[in-house]
């Protein structure tokens, strides 16, 4: 097995290019590992600007361009890979997705079995200025399916603006919602749900 006490790379550059004219290009990337041991727990730091593009040969694909830093520990002793403190910080600058809406930021812990591509969530959060996602539960990655909880709060005007509608102001401004979660490849079961828009609860 390979074992590194340090690695690091520095203002790192690269370019792709796919056979339907797709590209994906980084810059200022800077990575740093360290401790990358069997059975031991590595430290992973790092950060990039990218500019990714679909639109080569048909241009209603979309872009997306921005940053992206992310750091994490992990350990891995075969077949297991178990992650915590990852955190993901995503802040858009072009295409897809508004500026607005970042930075959107991954925090979570778990494990992965890499034999089977059985994943065990302990935690995740998804969140940005105008809203969060939180979800416990497992899954498996083929097929892909998920069954846990959920809980989402945030701001339903301000997430609104984000897709330049905007609705009619209120003192409250709050949506809740909470319930169980069962997905799978071409199904979605949602139960024990208590959902809140503003001040009007529903179960």
């Amino acid at each position: 097995p390979v074992e590194l006490k340090h690695l690091r790379i520095t203002q790192g550059r690269l370019h792709y290019v796919d056979t339907d004219g797709a590209s994906l290009s980084v810059s200022g990337l800077d990575i740093s590992i360290d401790n990358l041991r069997r059975r031991e727990e590595a430290s992973l730091k790092g950060n990039l600007t990218f500019d990714l593009r679909l639109d080569g040969k048909n241009p209603t694909l979309p872009t997306l361009g921005g940053t992206l830093q992310v750091a994490a520990l992990l350990r891995y002793y075969a077949p297991h890979l178990t992650f915590r403190e990852v955190q993901l910080a995503l802040s858009p600058a072009t295409g897809l997705i508004p500026v607005e809406a970042g930075p959107i930021q991954l925090r979570g812990e778990g494990a992965l079995d890499l034999q089977s591509l059985a994943r065990r969530l302990g935690s995740a959060s998804l969140s940005l200025p105008q809203a969060s996602l939180r979800l416990e539960g497992q899954g498996t990655l083929t097929p892909p399916a998920f069954t846990g909880k959920l809980a989402l709060e945030g701001s339903p005007r301000k997430l609104a603006a984000l897709c330049n509608v905007h609705l009619k102001a209120h003192a409250k401004d709050m949506l809740q919602c909470n319930g169980a979660v069962e997905w799978a490849e071409n199904s979605l079961h949602l139960r024990q749900l208590s959902l809140q828009l503003d001040d009007i609860p529903a179960k």
